[in-house]
């Protein structure tokens, strides 16, 4: 869908919303629930109602975090749609933008933002997230949309 409505500016900056939404980073919440580590020394005086909601909370944010990896997997496995997103920084390029463009400039920024933040490691010890973002970066490299 990306890649057929590149020349559409409209369809172009709705999607772009998309992604921004769908790769947002990890709250600071979910981070320090994916750093925690399992005490058993301190969990004996937790409640099992403690214990549970860490746990679920350490699933959720591990869900989040395996959700933004392959979303770059996703990016980096189709550089068209990342060379179709590259033409909302047109506006920078300009003498004189109009006002939708610093807000498609912004956007853009954003989208790489969400997909170039370091993520902390998972139950693999961050390998699949490593390679993730190597795919994503070569993938930009190469479609130059980092240039």
């Amino acid at each position: 869908l990306a890649e057929a409505s590149a020349g559409d500016a409209l369809a172009t900056r709705t999607l772009c919303k998309i992604f921004v939404l769908l790769t947002m980073p990890l709250s600071d919440k979910c981070q320090q629930a994916l750093e925690a580590t399992i005490d058993p020394k301190k969990d004996k005086d937790r409640s099992e109602t403690a214990i549970r909601t860490r746990t679920e909370l350490r699933d959720a944010a591990t869900k989040q975090a395996t959700q933004l990896i392959e979303a770059r997997f996703a990016f980096a496995e189709r550089p068209k749609v990342l060379r179709a997103l590259s033409r909302m920084f047109d506006g920078l390029r300009k003498a004189r933008r109009e006002p939708g463009e610093d807000i498609d400039v912004e956007l853009a920024l954003t989208l790489l933002r969400n997909l170039l933040v370091p993520l902390p490691p998972l139950e693999d010890g961050g390998a699949r997230g490593a390679a993730a973002l190597d795919a994503l970066t070569k993938a930009l490299r190469e479609e130059l949309v980092l240039d």
